[in-house]
């Protein structure tokens, strides 16, 4: 397992744990994505970028499992 995907797992469990929102972690890559634009993709470190990039590919992630579970159910 990657640097990355092990990130992506904790945010994920954080989530299902109740210790995070999907709101609160839109919030923290929106927040993320504004310093990196801010102070430039140079000058930021790699770790922050690798963090941002798994933020982004957990709300994917749970947005699209939402989307299975959130159907209308037609009984």
């Amino acid at each position: 397992m990657t640097q990355g995907e092990t990130l992506i797992a904790e945010i994920l469990l954080s989530v299902a744990r109740g210790q995070r929102t999907l709101a609160k972690l839109k919030r923290q890559l929106a927040d993320g994505l504004a310093y990196v634009e801010q102070v430039g993709v140079k000058n930021v470190e790699k770790e922050l970028l690798l963090a941002l990039a798994a933020m982004d590919s957990a709300i994917h992630r749970i947005e699209a499992e939402r989307v299975k579970y959130d159907r209308p159910k037609n009984n």
